[in-house]
C-alpha cells in the first residue's frame, strides 16, 4: 500500500502543470458545492427569522369556531405527544359564534379569550402585550384603547359578567399591544376562565410550534384523524414566505450537482491522460511482476490523492467564495444575511462524498490501465481510440428509440419522465459513437476552409477519442443544462405571468378572506371605493353552494353528490352586478340575452363551457336546492328543504373573474337577496386610473376596509406579483448562468490538459513536421482545429440532447407546445468553437517555446 502511495505521488509530481490544472478544476466542483450549502443555509436562517418575526413562531392553529364544539383535555394531551410538536398553547373562546344562549349579555362586551400563561401565547397576534404580563388566576389583559378610554392601568380592577356564572372582579395584569386584532378582546387565564364559565376541560383551539416546519403535513394528517371538521390555520402566508427561498434551493443544489458531475468527468479525463503518458512505466511494472489489481490500486490511489487535495482546497475556496458572494446573494434574494452559517458535518460529508465519487470515477481508467498489454504499450499501441463497441452502441440506440416512441405514445407525466431517463441513458451509452460521427461530419464541413488540416485534425482527435469524449461531455453538459434551464424557467415564467394576468383582470384585489358560509364585505364598501375619483372597480359577490334536484347527469366530470342514490351536480349560484361588469368588460354573448327582468323571474346566465358540459341551452329549466339542506350522513335532503326553479336565459363565452372551467350559474343581486337572503362581497377588483392620486386613494381604501370591522381582509397587487415573478426569474437565471460558466471553465481546463498531453505524446511527430519546413502557423491552425472539433461536437450534441430533453420535461409539466431556446442554442453553437480555441492557446505557447532538436532527440 505504501509503495502504491509513493508511486502515485511520484507520478503526480512528474507532471506538475497537469496536476495543478486538474486540482484546480476538481476543486471548483467542491468549492461550488460547499459555497452553495453555506449560502443557502445562511439564507434559510435569515428567511426563517423574517418569517417568524412577521407571522409568529408557531406553525398551526387547530380547533373550532363555535362554542358548542371543543377539544377535550385528552385530545390536547394527544396532540402535545406528537413527536413533531415542540410547544403548544391552548385557547378557550367560551362565547364564540352564535350557538350559545348568552348573546344578550356578551354582545356588548369584548370577546373573552382564555390563554395559557406560556411564552408561545405571546407569538400569536392576540397575545402580544405592550406592557405587563399575561393574566393569571383572577387577572385580565385589556386592549390598549380600552385602557385609555376607561382610564385603566396595570393593577386596576373591573367587574365583568361570566354567564352562566356570576359576575367576578378581575385585576389588570397587562395591556395588549396596539393592533387592529386586539381592539375588542379580553384575555384571561384559560383554566380560570373555564371554571368561571362552566366549561372546565374545554379547549377551543390549540396553537402548535413544530421542531421542524417541514413536518407540517404529517401533523395536519394526524389532526385530521382527530376530527375532519377541525378548523385549521396552517400559516399559509408564512409558508409562502418560505417558498420564495424554497424554490431556489433545489435549483442551486441541482446546479451544484451538475458542476460536480463536470468535475468527475474532468477527473476521469485526467486519469486517462496520466495512464496514456505512463503506459510504458505501467507496462514495465507488469513485466516486473505487478498484478492487475495492483495497477488498479495504483491508479485509484492517484485519484484519491487528487480528490483529497482538491476537496480540502475546494472547502477553503468555497468558504471564501461564500464570504465574497453573501452581499450579492443578499441583494438578489432581498434578505439581510447577518452572518454565514457553517455546517462542519456537511464539509465532512462533501469530502467523503467527493472521495466516493472519485473512487467510482477512477474505476474505468484503472481497469483500462490494468488491461493494457505490455508489448502493445512498448509498440506505442493506444487503448484510447474507440467508438464504444457495437453492443454498447446497439443498447444506446435502442434506449433512445424507446424513449422517443414512449414520448409519442405516452400522455402522462410519469411516461414523459421515463422517456427523459431513457434518453439520458441511451445518449450516455451512444456518446462515443455520436462523438465520432459528429467529428467526421464537422471535419468534412471544415475541409474546404482548411484543406488537408481538417483531415489531420480529425485523425488526431479520434486517436485520443476516449479522453476527448470526456471533455466533449463536459461541454455538452453545459449546453444541455443551459437549454433545459432557460427553456423551463422561461416557460414557467410565461405560464405564471399568464396566470397572474388571468387572476387580475384589474390591478388590485381586496379579498374578504372569509368562508363560504360567512359574510364578506358589505356592498357599501364597493360603492365607497367606486365613488373615488380615478378609481374603476368591479364587485364579486359571494355565491351559494347549490345541488341540482332531479337533473340527469350525462357522464360529466364535474363534482357530484349522490342524493337518494342518484348523482346530482354540486355547483354555485352567484349574483353579479351586470351593469358594472359590462362597463368594465364587454361580455361576448353566445346565445340569449342579459336582461334584468329575466333575472327577476329566476333567469340565470351560464358560460359556454357549462353549456357544453351539461348540454344546457337557452330556455332550459333546472331545479336546485341549497347545499345546507343536504344531509351528508343519510345521503338525502333534510326535512323542509326548498327547491329553487331557474331558467337559462343567456350564455356568455366566459366570466371575466371565473376559471376557464367555470361551473357556476349567475344571477342578479336583487333576485339573490329576495330569494336566498342577504348578499355580501367576496372580492373587490379595482384599478387606480389616476396615478397622481395613488397614495391618497390607497390610504382611503385602507380606511374603508378598517371601517368594515374585519381583520381578515387581504389586499393583493398585480404589480407586486409581477415584480416578484421577475425578481425570482432573475435569481434563477443568475445562478444558472454562473453554473454554466463554471462548467465551461471545467471544459476549458480539461481540454487544456487534454491538448497538453496530446502534444506531449506527439512532440516528435510535430518536431519532424517543423523540421521538414511546415510553418508553426500551419501547425497552430491544425491544433486549433482539434480544439474546435472537440468543443463544437460537445456544443452540437448538447444542443440536440438538451432540446429533446426540454420537450420531454415540459410535457411532464403538462406543457405540450414546442419550446426552443433559440438564443441560448445559437449562443452554444457559436461560442463552443471559441471555447476550443481558448483551451489550446496555453499548449500552443508551450509548444512554440520548445526546441526542435530536443524534441527529435526525446524518447
Amino acid at each position: 500500500m505504501m509503495t502504491a502511495l509513493r508511486l502515485a505521488i511520484r507520478f503526480l509530481l512528474s507532471r506538475k502543470s497537469r496536476t495543478i490544472l486538474s486540482i484546480i478544476g476538481i476543486s471548483l466542483g467542491f468549492a461550488l458545492l460547499f459555497a452553495t450549502n453555506i449560502l443557502m443555509t445562511s439564507l434559510e436562517v435569515a428567511n426563517e427569522g423574517i418569517a417568524e418575526e412577521k407571522y409568529g413562531r408557531y406553525e398551526i392553529i387547530a380547533g373550532y369556531q363555535t362554542a358548542s364544539s371543543f377539544l377535550t383535555d385528552e385530545q390536547v394531551k394527544d396532540i402535545q405527544s406528537y413527536q413533531e410538536v415542540s410547544r403548544t398553547s391552548s385557547f378557550l373562546y367560551p362565547y364564540i359564534g352564535d350557538d350559545h344562549p348568552y348573546q344578550s349579555v356578551t354582545q356588548l362586551q369584548p370577546m373573552y379569550i382564555g390563554v395559557d400563561r406560556v411564552p408561545l401565547t405571546s407569538e400569536h397576534p392576540l397575545g402580544k402585550l405592550s406592557s405587563g404580563t399575561l393574566p393569571g388566576n383572577g387577572e385580565i389583559a385589556i386592549p390598549y384603547s380600552w385602557a385609555k378610554s376607561h382610564h385603566l392601568s396595570i393593577g386596576s380592577e373591573l367587574t365583568l359578567p361570566f354567564p352562566p356564572g356570576k359576575d367576578r372582579t378581575v385585576r389588570v395584569s397587562g395591556i395588549l399591544a396596539k393592533s387592529e386584532h386586539t381592539n375588542f378582546i379580553f384575555l384571561f387565564e384559560r383554566k380560570w376562565l373555564a371554571d368561571a364559565t362552566g366549561q372546565s376541560g374545554h379547549t377551543t383551539t390549540v396553537m402548535l410550534d413544530l421542531s421542524d416546519w417541514r413536518e407540517k403535513e404529517a401533523v395536519l394528517q394526524k389532526l385530521n384523524e382527530i376530527d375532519p371538521d377541525l378548523y385549521i390555520d396552517r400559516q399559509a402566508a408564512k409558508d409562502t414566505e418560505r417558498s420564495q427561498l424554497g424554490g431556489l434551493k433545489p435549483l442551486v443544489q441541482g446546479l451544484g450537482a451538475a458542476v460536480t458531475l463536470g468535475s468527475t468527468l474532468l477527473l476521469i479525463s485526467t486519469l486517462q491522460m496520466s495512464i496514456q503518458e505512463r503506459k510504458k512505466e505501467i507496462a514495465t511494472l507488469r513485466l516486473l511482476g505487478s498484478k492487475r489489481r495492483q495497477i488498479v490500486w495504483l491508479v485509484m490511489t492517484e485519484a484519491i490523492i487528487l480528490a483529497l487535495v482538491s476537496g480540502l482546497l475546494g472547502i477553503g475556496i468555497g468558504a471564501g467564495l461564500a464570504f465574497m458572494l453573501q452581499g450579492f446573494l443578499a441583494r438578489m434574494s432581498g434578505l439581510t444575511i447577518t452572518g454565514l452559517t457553517f455546517d462542519p458535518s456537511f464539509a465532512l460529508l462533501s469530502l467523503v462524498g467527493g472521495m466516493m465519487v472519485t473512487v467510482a470515477g477512477s474505476c474505468l481508467p484503472a481497469v483500462l490501465a490494468s488491461r493494457e498489454r505490455p508489448l502493445h504499450a512498448y509498440r506505442e499501441a493506444s487503448i484510447h481510440g474507440h467508438k464504444g463497441g457495437w453492443v454498447r452502441n446497439l443498447l444506446g440506440a435502442v434506449a433512445i428509440a424507446f424513449a422517443l416512441i414512449a414520448a409519442l405514445l405516452s400522455g402522462g407525466a410519469k411516461g414523459h419522465l421515463a422517456s427523459a431517463a431513457l434518453l439520458t441513458i441511451g445518449t450516455g451509452l451512444l456518446l462515443p459513437a455520436l462523438f465520432s460521427w459528429t467529428i467526421r461530419a464537422l471535419s468534412s464541413l471544415l475541409a474546404p476552409l482548411i484543406r488537408n488540416g481538417a483531415s489531420l485534425a480529425r485523425r488526431s482527435t479520434l486517436r485520443q477519442a476516449r479522453r476527448s469524449v470526456q471533455i466533449a461531455a463536459v461541454a455538452m453538459l453545459a449546453c444541455s443544462i443551459g437549454i433545459v434551464g432557460t427553456g423551463v424557467l422561461g416557460t414557467v415564467k410565461q405560464d405564471t405571468m399568464k396566470s397572474i394576468m388571468d387572476r387580475y383582470p384589474l390591478d388590485h384585489i381586496l379579498q374578504s378572506n372569509t368562508g363560504l358560509d360567512q359574510d364578506g364585505f358589505s356592498p357599501e364598501l364597493f360603492h365607497d371605493i367606486q365613488e373615488l375619483d380615478g378609481v374603476s372597480a368591479v364587485p364579486i359577490y359571494k355565491g351559494k353552494l347549490m345541488i341540482t334536484d332531479g337533473w340527469k347527469m350525462h357522464g360529466t366530470d364535474m363534482s357530484t353528490i349522490d342524493v337518494d342514490g342518484k348523482p346530482e351536480l354540486l355547483t354555485s349560484l352567484q349574483p353579479v352586478d351586470w351593469k358594472v361588469l359590462q362597463q368594465a368588460f364587454p361580455l361576448m354573448i353566445s346565445a340569449g340575452e342579459i336582461k334584468m327582468t329575466d333575472f327577476n323571474e329566476g333567469g340565470v346566465v351560464i358560460t359556454s363551457f357549462m353549456s357544453e358540459k351539461l348540454g344546457l341551452l337557452v330556455g332550459d329549466s333546472i331545479s336546485m336546492v341549497r347545499e345546507s339542506s343536504y344531509d351528508y350522513g343519510s345521503g338525502k335532503w333534510k326535512r323542509g328543504y326548498e327547491t329553487v326553479d331557474l331558467k337559462v336565459t343567456g350564455i356568455i363565452q366566459a366570466f371575466p373573474f371565473g376559471d376557464r372551467e367555470d361551473f357556476s350559474f349567475y344571477t342578479s343581486p336583487s333576485w339573490m337577496e329576495a330569494n336566498m337572503g342577504p348578499v355580501s362581497l367576496d372580492e373587490i377588483h379595482y384599478t387606480l386610473t389616476d396615478s397622481s392620486k395613488k397614495e391618497e386613494h390607497e390610504a382611503r381604501i385602507q380606511t374603508f376596509v378598517q371601517n368594515e370591522g374585519t381583520s381578515e381582509a387581504i389586499s393583493l397587487d398585480k404589480g407586486e406579483e409581477l415584480e416578484l415573478l421577475q425578481h425570482q426569474f432573475l435569481q434563477r437565471t443568475t445562478f444558472l448562468g454562473f453554473t454554466i460558466s463554471l462548467i465551461c471553465l471545467l471544459a476549458l481546463i480539461g481540454l487544456m490538459n487534454n491538448m497538453t498531453g496530446s502534444l506531449k505524446e506527439r512532440r516528435r511527430e510535430i518536431a519532424t513536421m517543423r523540421a521538414l519546413g511546415i510553418s508553426f502557423r500551419k501547425i497552430s491552425r491544425l491544433i486549433l482545429t482539434e480544439g474546435v472539433l472537440i468543443t463544437s461536437a460537445g456544443g452540437i450534441l448538447g444542443s440536440l440532447y438538451g432540446t429533446i430533453l426540454l420537450q420531454l420535461l415540459l410535457s411532464a409539466l403538462d406543457h405540450h407546445s414546442f419550446v426552443m431556446s433559440w438564443a441560448f442554442t445559437g449562443g452554444c453553437l457559436i461560442l463552443s468553437p471559441f471555447l476550443g480555441m481558448a483551451a489550446v492557446l496555453f499548449p500552443l505557447w508551450k509548444l512554440r517555446r520548445s526546441s526542435i532538436l530536443q524534441e527529435l532527440a526525446a524518447r
